[in-house]
């Protein structure tokens, strides 16, 4: 929208799915994500964003939510924020920038993308122009997907995938069964990690079947993908799957027995890799986007009341989980506890289904509001003074 005259707005641009370039263009579920790239020597604005949704997706429940490939919302899309025009697209299929074999299941949700390189003398920094160097985003087949921008390149050579053989798929966790069809509705956390001194990043996600929420049969999962890929490498840095990934759901880390928990000290302390946590309950399943603040990891997750889930609504129980990112051990142990996986999360009195964790500040002080119904919760970080932000791309 073009909001010059605010008495007068006027449709800017607009972008129709199902032909041309945009063939893939699905149900547009999510909030284009507006950034800086540089296209061809040019600092350009831009907004990046999934192909979105395929409601073929909601037909397949309980016995049969294996994965059906899509046939629409298997893309992504990189256009001019000012003109609409196509500048980057990826999907399956000839016609587009980046053919890639792998991108067969729609991605309604944002994509994640993050500003970070490396100076001549391998220190992290982010540029004076604050441009975006990649981004992740989740698919409806249980993939995380990782892409780096090639800024001053143009056409197909923008975008570099990352993955196994630059396939794009940083990581794949869903299976053939149906209680492992896991599927990604909203966008990744990513959070920079410091490993025994060494840095790492964590991509962290849970999945959940948002387009049936009473669903008992998948079981799912949270993850913290761990990668010591910071930029865009020289080589392939293959796929991350669950054989890769430590199981933390026990909370051995916390455990009197001296075996498991070396073992799994061991396991967390490397910088590639990251841990996942089943969800214990009765179809309980992550349903919005986690956070990371203060070295801590939040989320939220739904599971539906066993009587009648699948066929009446349910109030069902959200619990509010809040773990350490690096060992996924509970932030706060209460009077009793013993770091077990109770430990870990708060049960919540809210209706429905729980939104985003949220971070706000007060004076010098930061918090992060879990649930409308639980308490605020304090964060460990340096005090950050008075803090102020404004929009400085008005267009």
């Amino acid at each position: 929208m073009d909001i010059t005259d605010k008495n007068n707005p006027k449709l800017l641009w607009q972008i129709t799915g199902g032909s041309g370039s945009f063939s893939k263009l699905g149900q547009t579920w999510s909030a284009p994500v507006k950034t800086k790239i540089d296209v061809g020597g040019t600092i350009t604005d831009v907004l990046i964003f999934g192909g979105g949704y395929d409601p073929q997706q909601d037909q397949l429940n309980n016995g049969d939510s294996v994965y059906t490939a899509d046939t629409q919302g298997n893309a992504i899309y990189i256009v001019n924020a000012r003109t609409g025009a196509l500048i980057w697209s990826a999907s399956n299929v000839s016609g587009y920038s980046s053919n890639l074999s792998n991108m067969r299941y729609g991605i309604p949700s944002s994509v994640r993308v993050i500003d970070i390189q490396k100076d001549a003398s391998g220190a992290l920094v982010s540029d004076s122009n604050h441009l975006a160097d990649q981004f992740f985003v989740g698919d409806m087949g249980g993939q995380v997907w990782r892409f780096y921008i090639n800024n001053g390149q143009s056409g197909s050579s923008l975008i570099t995938p990352g993955g196994a053989s630059n396939n794009g798929v940083f990581a794949s966790i869903g299976g053939t069964a149906p209680a492992s069809a896991r599927r990604f509705y909203h966008e990744p956390d990513v959070a920079l990690l410091n490993v025994n001194g060494t840095p790492a990043l964590s991509i962290n996600i849970g999945s959940g079947y948002r387009g049936h929420p009473l669903n008992q049969v998948i079981q799912d999962r949270f993850y913290a993908f761990r990668t010591p890929v910071l930029t865009k490498p020289t080589s392939s840095e293959g796929t991350l799957t669950e054989s890769s990934l430590y199981d933390a759901t026990n909370n051995l880390i916390q455990s009197t027995d001296t075996d498991a928990k070396a073992a799994a000290s061991q396991a967390l302390s490397s910088t590639s890799g990251g841990w996942y946590i089943t969800l214990r309950g009765s179809g309980e399943k992550v349903l919005s986007r986690p956070l990371t603040a203060g070295g801590q990891l939040y989320f939220n997750t739904y599971e539906p009341s066993s009587a009648g889930a699948q066929c009446k609504a349910s109030i069902g129980q959200n619990r509010s989980y809040a773990v350490r990112l690096l060992d996924a051990t509970p932030v706060s142990i209460p009077v009793g506890g013993s770091g077990s996986y109770a430990d870990r999360y708060t049960s919540s009195n809210s209706e429905g289904i729980s939104g985003d964790p949220q971070l706000y500040c007060a004076g010098n002080d930061c918090y992060v509001l879990p649930d409308p119904s639980i308490p605020p919760d304090k964060i460990p970080m340096p005090p950050l003074g008075k803090t102020y932000w404004m929009d400085k791309n008005n267009f």
